[in-house]
């Protein structure tokens, strides 16, 4: 069996979100309502296994199929959730843009209907390449696992190299990462760059696609109570978008980058 991996890949994801999106608020507090909360008696936060087993299938939907992050944050119980952690629905990361004001002051209506265009398309390939099962629920004195056998759409390697070619095109338009401010004009060129990237990487999908790999993953309740348990949930949503896997994109290296990009004018390096 494949127990849960948290590779550093993650934190080797180079993007400046801040520049890419406003933050959706969220008032979050650790409430969970409906019958996958409650025991058999009654008392809320004490889960029987098939609440537990609800409680997991309930997260795996809001990951695949459009939950919000508002949403999210209320299921797994913290707000640790990175913009890029978002596969699906409204707030899928290529559907995250800078406020009207900045669409409209820098001319950005093309970027967003194409941004919306590339989320779907992306949207449902990763829907089309999930499945799961729950295959086994075991519980200990202080805690009841629930193991989970999943396939996926290697998302992590999408967005390692969704982020490398991002980070180029900025590069090439003049921006030095390291220094840069964040300005409304720099907020609207780092919208250019994503999409335009994600435009870049449209056509090759396919190398995300996940054929066979399957894995395994385990989700733990402390003392089922899925008020005690956010880190185990966000270390399954890691697992959905794939950093369990050894697949962390194509691009890893400047030459990888710059081979990929030879295939492209980008003479205007932010033009769609």
């Amino acid at each position: 069996m494949k127990n849960k991996k948290k590779t550093n890949k993650r934190t080797k994801i180079i993007i400046i979100l801040a520049a890419a999106i406003i933050l959706i608020a969220a008032g979050v507090g650790f409430y969970f309502l409906g019958k996958a909360t409650l025991g058999d008696n009654g008392e809320k936060g004490t889960l029987t296994e098939e609440g537990m087993k609800n409680y997991v299938e309930e997260l795996t939907e809001l990951l695949i199929n459009g939950g919000t992050k508002e949403e999210l944050i209320k299921k797994i119980g913290s707000e640790n959730i990175l913009d890029t952690d978002i596969m699906t629905g409204k707030d899928m990361y290529l559907r995250q843009k800078p406020d009207d004001a900045i669409i409209s002051k820098y001319n950005l209506d093309n970027y967003v209907t194409l941004g919306e265009e590339l989320a779907t398309t992306l949207e449902n390939a990763i829907k089309n390449n999930f499945e799961y099962k729950i295959t086994d629920v075991i519980d200990n004195n202080d805690f009841t696992s629930v193991t989970v056998a999943y396939k996926t759409f290697y998302y992590a390697g999408y967005i390692n190299d969704l982020s490398q070619v991002q980070n180029d095109l900025l590069t090439r338009a003049g921006y030095d990462l390291d220094t840069v401010s964040i300005t409304d004009e720099f907020q609207a060129d780092s919208y250019k760059a994503k999409i335009k990237a994600a435009y870049l990487l449209n056509n090759y999908l396919d190398n995300y696609r996940n054929e066979n790999e399957n894995n395994e993953t385990i989700v733990s309740f402390m003392n089922d109570n899925p008020t005690e348990s956010a880190d185990e949930f966000l270390s399954y949503l890691m697992n959905i978008t794939g950093y369990a896997y050894t697949n962390f994109g194509n691009l890893n290296t400047q030459a990888d980058i710059d081979n990929f990009l030879s295939n492209f004018d980008l003479t205007n390096p932010l033009a769609i």
